[in-house]
């Protein structure tokens, strides 16, 4: 989890890097690669940490699945997004690539704020008390 936080804070940092030593309209071998190589190992170490959240056993368990089916929904999003923007032609209708951006937007937006929302409530099981007995009328003493 931690090599992924690390990814994506030091990704803008290195694209800026690759981009600076843009020399005219030549695009660096090293920008090219790590524009390539990014999503996958974005990907690949979204679904170490993935796993990791439902083998640990530390959020209980139909909540643990909350990371990998948000996992999911983004990669489908994704998927279904470069396939569409790859696929246009310059005379294809630009509403459907707006549409299919946008949903990938709310998409990513939304998985985001359920996972943070369902952190959030989650964290304060620690914090509640134990639930009060109730006592039946016999258990009462007049």
């Amino acid at each position: 989890m931690a090599v992924l936080a690390a990814w994506v804070l030091l990704d803008p940092v290195l694209s800026a890097i690759f981009r600076s030593e843009l020399a005219g309209d030549v695009l660096p071998a090293a920008l090219t690669v790590f524009s390539t190589v990014d999503p996958y190992v974005r990907f690949a170490l979204a679904l170490v940490t993935v796993t990791q959240i439902v083998r640990s056993g530390v959020v209980p368990a139909p909540w643990s699945w909350a990371p990998a089916w948000a996992l999911a929904a983004l990669t489908l999003s994704w998927l279904v997004s470069a396939i569409v923007t790859a696929t246009a032609s310059p005379g294809s209708d630009m509403r459907a690539i707006v549409a299919v951006v946008t949903v990938d937007g709310l998409v990513r937006v939304s998985c985001a704020v359920v996972l943070g929302v369902l952190a959030i409530v989650l964290a304060d099981r620690s914090g509640r008390t134990a639930a009060v007995p109730v006592l039946s009328p016999s258990d009462v003493r007049r």
